[in-house]
């Protein structure tokens, strides 16, 4: 617990006490050498130097009591609130009255502040650390979503290669086709191996259409990898401008 600080009042009453004592000094002095034989005009030159001395003494005193603590404690105010802000400096210990009670507390209140700023900068550093990290994922998943989209553009390539191969199977069985109508013995004799190659050519086609449906199942799983891949890319740059933002901010509080 602090120490209660004191007041100013007495020593300002005290101060007042002795200006006013000088400043009665003089009327003293004319009720004393009134009856004197010293002249009018040597009374007054000598009660306005007992004047003269009364203001420099009270003057002096409220300087040292109250001007200097009070330019000191100006001093650190304004180099804290200048563009700088440097928060580094107390007010120095001031005396057991109100001038010291407002250095004292200024000096707690710099104390919590610095303590505040220091979290927050803290905050900031781990904010910039985990957008960065945030990105570093979303640009692994945005190549594996790449990888995926250039396989299944290369599963179309080859699903439309079998097409035209298939395609050329069949316009080679038309082929034997017309053969075996003029070879029509010849064909009696290799039915079965017609039969069967008319066989292998039905599931080819059945292939084809599984290929088909496959080849138009990854079209439509690519347009949605398209899609996700736009939406992580926006996600990207807007964690790119949280991290600039972050890492200016812990710029700032770091100066």
């Amino acid at each position: 617990m602090n120490k209660p600080a004191g007041s100013l009042t007495p020593i300002l009453v005290a101060t007042m006490g002795a200006c006013t004592l000088l400043t009665a000094l003089p009327v003293l002095f004319i009720v004393i050498f009134s009856k004197s034989a010293m002249p009018g005009w040597g009374i007054a030159l000598v009660s306005l130097a007992f004047a003269l001395i009364a203001s420099a003494v009270g003057v002096l005193l409220l300087r040292r009591l109250l001007l200097l603590p009070l330019r000191d404690i100006a001093g650190v105010v304004e180099e804290a609130s200048s563009g700088k802000g440097d928060l580094s400096q107390d007010l120095p210990d001031g005396k057991d009255c109100e001038i010291g009670r407002i250095s004292s507390n200024y000096n707690i209140f710099l104390a919590k502040l610095r303590e505040v700023l220091d979290l927050i900068r803290r905050q900031a550093v781990r904010i910039a650390s985990e957008a960065v990290r945030v990105k570093d994922h979303l640009s692994i998943a945005a190549n594996t979503s790449e990888k995926q989209e250039a396989l299944a553009r290369d599963i179309s390539v080859s699903c439309a290669a079998i097409t035209d191969t298939v395609g050329g199977v069949a316009n080679r069985a038309a082929s034997l086709n017309e053969v075996s109508q003029d070879h029509l013995d010849d064909a009696r004799r290799s039915q079965s191996e017609l039969t069967a190659l008319v066989n292998s050519i039905a599931a080819i086609n059945e292939r084809q259409k599984s290929f088909r449906v496959t080849v138009e199942s990854l079209s439509k799983h690519a347009h949605e990898i398209d899609k996700i891949t736009l939406l992580i890319k926006d996600v990207s740059d807007q964690t790119n401008l949280l991290a600039l933002n972050a890492a200016i901010e812990a710029a700032r509080a770091g100066e």
